[in-house]
């Protein structure tokens, strides 16, 4: 049989050097039993090639990598190479070696190594070892009521990396104090408190060049009174002034420096509690891991969001929705790769979880877990996972989200501190080595190991009780 008659079947699954494999089918330039053993010799010379081009590009990192490494990574290579050539029905890469030799490349090369793990993909799918991927599939966040999650069922959730939601209350919650995560406010009574006081105010960040964290540019800032009238339609106010701010968004405001009498209301759910960045030492100069959080977002619905982005020095969050609809989209650690990180900027990314582009088709690889929250639900967001927040349409969003530090993820956050000391300007780096020193005072503070009998001590907490400092549990 002529390749040529089998053309219109011909290399549909092979994501790159397409267009030359299929001139050659239809001009009759090959002549195998069938186009798919045309197909299988190509891929295996194909990646054999390509597979070499891999081993330059790990070359590439020696220079900042120990022997050792770059033993691995050769080992890795090999194995590679011999499981897509050789084993096209049964590949058997190892792969923790994979995990094993990327995790312990240095920082400064993580751009390289990133793109390296995505050619493999297209390799791995060209070669038929792995399916490829025509759209994204999402999982859906668990959520749970909150007698049906402990405290150690959360440790698990968090050392996973897996998100989940609990519901405090519904719509018929409203005005009731206490909730954990769900504070007592209404957009009313936040003017009513905050009235005079200027909050920032930010907005999307459409431009092709915009590489912004979370692509927010600033809107400058307005007294809150006037950006809820502009809301919610109310006050007097020109046609101009009142479009201007109904399109921007509060997004991520502190509220201990920028409003303080909102955090009465507040109670921070169990889960949350044991953040190490609450026992820093006494005259701590840099306490802006404690003191910034929790913070404030308010949105006008159907009109605001974030970019994809993963939060300062990969801590971890919790957001409580007060009023309206988010829909949130979150990928793990681990398939941050997939996503295109900004090779400058750390915690930024090129993918967008809603429209994911054929530029950066990698992500629909990516684990993606799926949630669309209202008023009364809590989202657990864990350490260093890439999320993206659509605002939905309808009344204003308002929420309450804090970041924090625990046994969880304690070790990366430090870490991290570690690695963008040598990153930045002296400032940074003193800031980030007070960081490390006083976290291990604040490890001896909370008593070296964390209480075994974490289901019955742990518990939710009023803000003031949680900022005490009190050896509570």
């Amino acid at each position: 049989m002529s390749a040529s008659r089998s053309s219109p079947q011909c290399c549909t699954s092979i994501n790159f050097e397409t267009k030359s494999i299929n001139e050659a089918c239809n001009k009759g330039q090959v002549e195998f039993a069938s186009c798919d053993q045309f197909v299988h010799l190509w891929r295996q010379q194909g990646i054999k090639s390509e597979m070499g081009a891999v081993r330059v590009g790990l070359e590439y990192i020696k220079d900042e990598a120990n022997a050792g490494t770059i033993e691995t990574l050769k080992q890795w290579s090999q194995k590679s190479e011999d499981a897509i050539v050789g084993l096209l029905d049964d590949m058997r890469m190892d792969k923790e070696l994979l995990r094993e030799a990327f995790n312990k490349v240095t920082v400064s090369k993580r751009e390289e190594v990133d793109a390296l793990k995505r050619r493999v993909l297209e390799l791995e799918v060209a070669a038929g070892v792995r399916e490829d991927r025509v759209e994204a599939t999402f999982v859906e966040v668990k959520r749970f009521n909150p007698g049906e999650l402990s405290y150690s069922d959360y440790l698990e959730f968090a050392k996973r990396s897996e998100p989940f939601v609990v519901n405090y209350r519904g719509r018929e919650g409203r005005g009731k104090t206490g909730i954990p995560g769900i504070p007592n406010w209404t957009l009313e009574n936040i003017r009513r408190t905050c009235f005079n006081r200027t909050f920032p105010l930010k907005a999307q960040d459409d431009s092709p060049e915009a590489h912004s964290w979370a692509r927010l540019k600033s809107m400058g800032s307005s007294k809150i009174e006037h950006y809820i009238d502009a809301l919610t339609g109310m006050g007097p106010m020109d046609d101009t002034s009142r479009e201007l701010l109904s399109q921007s968004y509060l997004h991520d405001a502190s509220l201990h420096a920028l409003c303080p009498e909102l955090l009465e209301e507040v109670v921070i759910p169990k889960y949350f509690t044991l953040d190490l960045t609450q026992h820093l030492p006494q005259g701590f100069n840099h306490n802006y891991p404690a003191n910034y959080w929790p913070s404030l977002f308010i949105g006008p619905g159907g009109k605001s969001s974030s970019a994809l982005h993963a939060d300062v020095l990969d801590t971890a969050a919790w957001m409580g929705v007060v009023q309206g609809r988010k829909h949130w989209r979150l990928v793990p650690p681990s398939d941050r790769y997939l996503l295109h990180e900004r090779p400058e900027k750390r915690n930024v990314f090129e993918a967008d979880l809603f429209e994911i582009k054929d530029a950066h088709r990698s992500a629909k690889f990516a684990k993606i877990y799926d949630a669309v929250l209202s008023e009364g639900d809590v989202i657990f967001i864990p350490a260093a996972s890439a999320h993206q927040v659509q605002n939905l349409p309808g009344e204003p969003t308002v929420a309450i989200a804090m970041n924090y530090v625990d046994e969880t993820n304690e070790e990366r956050f430090l870490k991290i501190c570690k690695e963008v000391r040598f990153d930045n300007g002296d400032s940074y780096n003193r800031y980030a080595r007070e960081v490390i020193e006083g976290f291990e005072e604040a490890r001896k503070i909370m008593g070296g190991k964390w209480n075994q009998d974490v289901d019955g001590s742990v518990r939710d907490l009023p803000y003031k009780v949680f900022k005490s400092g009190v050896r509570w549990w």
